[in-house]
């Protein structure tokens, strides 16, 4: 199992990105009409989670269990379709939900990877998060509009998701009960049951929250009910 998962590694750096971007926000808060707001300090942190969220992308690819019939053959460097193509399959994030939360108020649920689903259907260019993100990665003085609230919002939710989502990681984070069900169960159980599905969870209302996102797994009723004690 790659350390960067199974030791929490990837976790803590989400937990940086995320506590840089709840200080933005008590300047910006997440309402609706700032979300088109953009500055030098959304950029930065599009920027750094956009490549975190590549190299999450690559090195799960490369080394999880699940992606293996997934992977192309025939390529060493991998873009965000291939990665489109490896992993929708198998956590369906095109579906997959978040709930942002800015006291007093929440936003969404929205959908960080909803793209991926266009992108199945079409070879044509969707313009999400991630085009932004390129744009300003390689034309930031000239593309810092692309730098918007929603846009390091989107990309810091999606590393929320690969996270919480990804199975080499699901362990330690219920052990940090970073992912908890409704009533008491041992994260050894816990994380068995979310084991009992690729994308989701054997049971309802497990979910996952950090201080400002919440995941709440989805029901997958082709898996079969895994006992509630160890």
């Amino acid at each position: 199992m790659v350390e960067l998962f199974s030791t929490g590694n990837a976790w803590r750096d989400f937990l940086d990105f995320e506590a840089e971007f709840r200080e933005a926000l008590a300047y910006v808060p997440l309402r609706e009409p700032h979300l088109t707001v953009w500055s030098h300090k959304f950029g930065k942190i599009l920027d750094q989670v956009g490549s975190a969220v590549d190299s999450f992308f690559w090195l799960a690819a490369k080394e999880g269990e699940l992606f293996r019939d997934n992977r192309p053959r025939d390529k060493q460097k991998l873009d965000i379709r291939d990665f489109c193509k490896i992993f929708e399959p198998v956590y369906l994030l095109s579906t997959a939900q978040v709930i942002a939360y800015d006291e007093p108020v929440h936003h969404g649920p929205f959908v960080p990877f909803e793209a991926f689903g266009k992108m199945l259907a079409s070879k044509q260019k969707v313009n999400w998060w991630w085009s932004s993100y390129q744009s300003y990665k390689h034309n930031r003085y000239s593309e810092s509009a692309e730098a918007t609230l929603n846009n390091s919002l989107q990309a810091l939710a999606g590393l929320f998701l690969l996270n919480v989502l990804h199975k080499e990681n699901q362990k330690w984070l219920a052990e940090k009960k970073v992912i908890a069900w409704q009533y008491p169960m041992t994260p050894l159980m816990l994380a068995q049951n979310l084991k009992g599905s690729k994308f989701g969870a054997t049971l309802p209302d497990i979910r996952a929250r950090s201080e400002l996102f919440l995941h709440e797994f989805r029901v997958d009723k082709k898996a079969s009910k895994l006992p509630l004690t160890d």
